[in-house]
């Protein structure tokens, strides 16, 4: 074992790995089935972590973190032989397990051997592994889920795994690193419910809970990505590889699937009483059917059935109560028994409809008009969906020097009180360094980007001049996936070098393979 100062440590912090979900493939006679896995780069990120393992100097601890998003529970699979559709929330422990199982096998390489063999040799060869959770593995903090997965990574029980589950950050000296989605509204993990679950589930009891305002809800995002983006994966496969979801992909899906609006107002009413839901709450099973309705179906009505609506219609009618209703609904349109039938079920969803208007108008700076039950394409939706993405994206999405105001102002927030110089964040899959308060050196905020494949909006279409063509020719590869030249493949990471507890280098750099180990992000 290497002899290692403990005043000099070298840390590695990636993030949003998405590992797992079912890959895409190719028949004899060429024709491609769509995948549901994120990431695309599961060679590389294996030859990353060996060469960390590698380069490790005898006079430096070496650590690596994994800030979040390391495996992928909502992507949809094959688990145990069995089609597999992803919950928002898999609350037993044994199915979870299988699918982190189904995942790592995912992972493997032609060898069999893939990222999670890797980190097995990294701690067995006396380094340090650091995990966070993120907002697509919660699953991972029940506590048969962590047992399996540090036997995954530390089968020797060595103690050089830490898992950090519990809504904290991970604090080495004066920095900070935490996944980010705490300062996502859409993302944001309830830890208190979540902290309610674990306890029952170390008890046996997990699977058996009733579900309340008491146990794990899921956050909006997540319901959006089961409900919505998840059921139109084998359609349009953008919907999982453009970010972020809010901002980018729901105006697409409206401009290139009107009717998804109906569904998107569901999730809204989900998303108001998620906390306040009765005992015996929403379920995956009652909420929607991927059986029928597909809104990914080819040819046909791509709404979901009547009979569907109506079902999910009823649960919510049945789940929201007065209490509930009378903070969804204006006061002199809640009259009479709420599980009275249509009439209410209309209110529900008109008001649904005006809620849904004005959170799009929100975020997006704009309406939901783009939306009109037409399949053509007048210039007159192209201009509000450029509109749309231009006030919701910005043409610097891909700058390393700017970021969302979000998590710009949270990570200056983190830097003023003088404890931490450097903050590290991932959840958005954009690289970024930005000098805090007009520092020339620090504090500073770094994001460790993603190894998932990301599509880039063309820059093109930001110009006031000559927007239409490559707007035009950006929307049909989106609706004939055909659209890898958009794609863009730039697997990140933060170095930090911390001397007595103080850190003096962070950069974000890419991982080029092997004589290319500490590339530039972006060429």
């Amino acid at each position: 074992m290497p002899v290692q100062s403990l005043s000099t440590e070298r840390l590695f912090v990636i993030s949003d790995l998405h590992l797992g979900g079912r890959p895409s493939q190719r028949s004899p006679d060429g024709e491609a089935t769509l995948g549901t896995s994120l990431c695309a780069s599961y060679d590389e990120l294996r030859d990353f972590i060996d060469w960390v393992r590698c380069s490790a100097s005898d006079t430096e601890r070496t650590t690596m973190i994994i800030a979040g998003d390391i495996v992928d529970f909502l992507a949809d699979d094959e688990i145990e032989g069995a089609k597999s559709y992803a919950q928002s929330w898999t609350d037993s422990e044994e199915r979870a397990i299988a699918k982190l199982n189904q995942i790592v096998l995912r992972s493997r390489g032609a060898h069999g051997d893939g990222p999670f063999e890797a980190l097995q040799r990294l701690v067995y060869a006396g380094h340090r592994l650091v995990l966070l959770l993120g907002n697509h593995d919660v699953e991972l903090a029940l506590p048969a889920v962590r047992t399996r997965l540090r036997h995954l990574l530390d089968p020797n029980d060595q103690a050089r795994l830490e898992f950090i589950y519990d809504g904290e950050a991970y604090i080495n000296g004066n920095l900070l690193v935490e996944h980010g989605n705490r300062y996502d509204r859409f993302n944001q993990i309830d830890h208190s419910q979540l902290r309610q679950e674990r306890s029952m589930a170390s008890r046996g009891l997990g699977g058996k809970l009733e579900r309340s305002d008491r146990y794990f809800q899921p956050p909006p995002g997540t319901l959006l990505v089961i409900h919505v983006i998840n059921r139109l994966k084998s359609k349009y496969r953008f919907v999982d590889l453009l970010k972020p979801e809010t901002e980018a992909v729901i105006p697409l899906l409206l401009f290139l699937e009107p009717e998804i609006k109906l569904v998107l107002e569901h999730i809204l009413v989900l998303s108001q009483v998620a906390k306040g839901v009765a005992a015996g709450g929403v379920s995956d099973d009652n909420l929607t059917t991927r059986r029928t309705g597909h809104l990914s179906s080819a040819g046909g009505d791509r709404r979901p059935p009547e009979s569907e609506l109506r079902t999910l219609d009823s649960v919510l009618i049945e789940q929201l109560g007065a209490q509930h209703a009378a903070e969804l609904l204006p006061a002199t349109t809640v009259t009479g028994n709420m599980s009275s039938g249509g009439r209410n079920r209309s209110l529900i969803a008109t008001r649904a409809g005006a809620r849904l208007d004005a959170w799009i108008s929100d975020i997006f700076k704009a309406t939901a008009r783009i939306g009109p039950r037409v399949r053509a394409v007048p210039t007159n939706r192209l201009q509000l969906l450029r509109r749309v993405l231009t006030c919701a994206m910005s043409s610097h999405a891909f700058d390393l020097g700017r970021e969302a105001d979000d998590y710009l102002s949270a990570a200056t927030a983190l830097t003023r009180s003088g404890r931490f110089s450097t903050v590290i964040f991932g959840h958005t899959h954009l690289p970024k360094k930005i000098r805090l308060d007009g520092g020339k050196s620090f504090p500073v905020y770094l994001n460790s980007g993603t190894w998932a494949d990301i599509i880039r909006i063309p820059p093109a279409i930001f110009d006031e001049e000559d927007w239409r063509s490559p707007l035009e020719q950006f929307v049909e590869s989106l609706r004939t996936n055909d659209y890898s030249s958009y794609v863009t493949k730039c697997p990140t990471y933060v170095e930090v070098k911390i001397v007595d507890a103080r850190v003096q280098e962070a950069e974000v750099r890419r991982f080029g393979g092997a004589g290319s180990e500490r590339e530039p992000v972006y060429d």
